[in-house]
Order: C-alpha cells, then sequence, then structure tokens
C-alpha cells in the first residue's frame, strides 16, 4: 500500500469522517476481556505479554481530533498485577496496532495533564537500555475509571512506608502547610495528590511568576511558570502546578523516591528548574519542574534532611539523560 505523506494525509481526513460525534461511541469504555477489543486493537503480541496474567481492567478509547487539528487513533490500556499495556491502532488497516508494555517496577514517573475535556497521561519506565514511555491523550470523562487503575499500578511495587515519630513530626509541619494553600489548592491536593496509605512528609509551595511587558498605551503579563505545589509522600516525589496561563486544570506528576538518583538546581533565565534525576547513572531519565530560586532552596533544605542527594549534574557530560522532558 502506498504509504506517501498525500496518501496519508488522504487517509487521514477519511478517518476523521468516520470519528463518531453522538452518544457513548464517543467516550471511553471498559471491557471484560481481550477478544473483546475492537479489531484493530487485536495483536497476538497481546495475549503474549498477557500470558499467565489476571487482567484487572481494560479500557478504550475511541479515536477523536484534538486542538481541532490533528487525529489521535483508537487506544486501549489493559492493567495487571505487574504492569500496564497500551495499545495505539495503526491508522492503515493492513498493519497491526502498536504495543507498549510498561512493568509498574520500572515506572520512572507518571504525569497526567487535565485541562477541561482535555486530558494527557505519560509514563515513562526504564528499560534495560534506555528508558520508554507511553504518551495517551484522552477526554477527561474517562479520569473517573481511569484514575483508580493508574493509582493502583503507582502503588504495586513499592514497599509498605513506616510511619515513625520523626515522620508523624513532619507530617504534622506538612499538614499544616498545606491547610495555609489557596481554597483550590487544598483541595487540589487532597483530591489528586494522595495515594491510599500515603502520609504527606513535606511541602513547598511557589506562587507562579509572570513577566510584564508594556506597549503603550497597555500592559501586558506573560505567566512564566505557574502556582506549583511540589510535595513528598511516603513513597513519591508529587508535583500539582496549574496549567501555565490559566486558572483552571492540572499538571499532576507522581514520582516514586526509590527511582530518585539526584536533584539540582539549573538556573535559567526567566526561572530556575528542579531537575529530579531518575533511574540509574548511564541509564537514566530526568524531570524538570519550573519553580523560582527561592522555591527550589527550600526543596532543597527538605531533601536534604531527608537523606536525599543533592548533585551537580551539569559536569556529568558524559552520562547525561537520555530524556528529558520539561513538565507543563
Amino acid at each position: 500500500m502506498d504509504k506517501s505523506p498525500h496518501t496519508m494525509q488522504k487517509r487521514l481526513a477519511q478517518l476523521v469522517k468516520e470519528i463518531p460525534t453522538l452518544g457513548m461511541k464517543q467516550y471511553p469504555s471498559t471491557l471484560k476481556s481481550i477478544s473483546d477489543l475492537p479489531g484493530e486493537l487485536q495483536s497476538p503480541s497481546i495475549t503474549a505479554l498477557l500470558t499467565d496474567q489476571t487482567i484487572q481492567t481494560i479500557m478504550t478509547f475511541p479515536p477523536q481530533i484534538q486542538n481541532m487539528r490533528y487525529y489521535v487513533p483508537r487506544q486501549a490500556l489493559l492493567f495487571n498485577k505487574s504492569g500496564v499495556v497500551h495499545v495505539t491502532a495503526s491508522i492503515w488497516p493492513d498493519q497491526g496496532p502498536q504495543v507498549t508494555l510498561i512493568k509498574c517496577s520500572s515506572i520512572l514517573y507518571m504525569r497526567v495533564r487535565l485541562l477541561l475535556l482535555y486530558g494527557f497521561l505519560e509514563v515513562v519506565a526504564q528499560e534495560s537500555d534506555s528508558p520508554i514511555r507511553i504518551k495517551m491523550e484522552f477526554n477527561t470523562v474517562a479520569w473517573e475509571m481511569l484514575s483508580q487503575p493508574l493509582h493502583r499500578l503507582l502503588q504495586t511495587s513499592l514497599p509498605t512506608a513506616t510511619v515513625n515519630a520523626e515522620i508523624r513530626a513532619n507530617a504534622l509541619a506538612a499538614q499544616k502547610a498545606m491547610d495555609a494553600l489557596s481554597f483550590k489548592f487544598n483541595n487540589g491536593m487532597r483530591i489528586y495528590a494522595f495515594l491510599p496509605g500515603e502520609v504527606l512528609e513535606e511541602l513547598v509551595f511557589q506562587p507562579g511568576v509572570n513577566r510584564t511587558r508594556e506597549i503603550w498605551p497597555f500592559q501586558f503579563r506573560k505567566p512564566i511558570t505557574a502556582d506549583t505545589v511540589v510535595s513528598m509522600t511516603s513513597n513519591f516525589v508529587v508535583s500539582l502546578q496549574e496549567e501555565p496561563g490559566t486558572w483552571y486544570g492540572w499538571i499532576l506528576t507522581f514520582i516514586p523516591r526509590n527511582k530518585i538518583i539526584g536533584m539540582q538546581s539549573r538556573p535559567g533565565g526567566l526561572y530556575d528548574e528542579l531537575a529530579v534525576r531518575l533511574g540509574k547513572p548511564g541509564n537514566s531519565a530526568e524531570y524538570r519542574i519550573p519553580l523560582r530560586r527561592d522555591a527550589i532552596e527550600a526543596w532543597r533544605g527538605r531533601w536534604i534532611q531527608q537523606g536525599g542527594q543533592w548533585q551537580t549534574l551539569l559536569n556529568e557530560t558524559s552520562d547525561r539523560s537520555k530524556m528529558e522532558t520539561p513538565a507543563g
């Protein structure tokens, strides 16, 4: 089959016309078994990856148009006790779907963006030679169904947290800091940031940074960084950010603490970055959070107090991260 750019453009235009616009067909759904997957998501490799594994949840996501510009094919997520399989349909009828397996024990971070009806999920994991990732756009109508298996995925491989007297003391101070947050962020932390059994140990809040630009006779404010909470729970570093330039929507990131090999502050022009290095030397990824310098310094003190490593990474040119993902 001809798969030239011109043919691809025609194929995408054809697929757009087939996207359901009415009824439940435009929303995600759950299935009972692999055999119920739509034909374009069927693949022998799915069964091979899930051999002797009990499937806990199967969710399918219909094709859609995002931002009124581009086509997103049909997808599925299959969760079991050890991980998740992401399946993406091909736009070509003679080509099978793309299948990616991520084991819960190898997850480096999970990032979710929720903005009105637009949702974006990113999971980055560590393989033997380099990090891998799954990325998926979805209608946020699915979030209530999707959040539970995602939380279960994060929790599966983590040790049971031990709460001692020192942790209780830190938790009390962190709770007071959370209570002092705005109503929106206090609710956002309670609803999105805590997994069952997790205890809040540290919290730093950074108000957003704007740059004012004067063009006579007006002044314009351009958002540089958003209001952001960086917190530490029993097993995770969790960041909760507003969508830059808006007062609605969230960017939520879970980073397992046992995958963090170091942090540092990276100076920038209009803002600094908290760089979190994940994985292991020679096979690492990096997650960056835009923050003001004072917020990074406050977080640095809390991270070191908890026994975390703070190191200079800029000089380690021979062992740079193979995947750098700016938050937001």
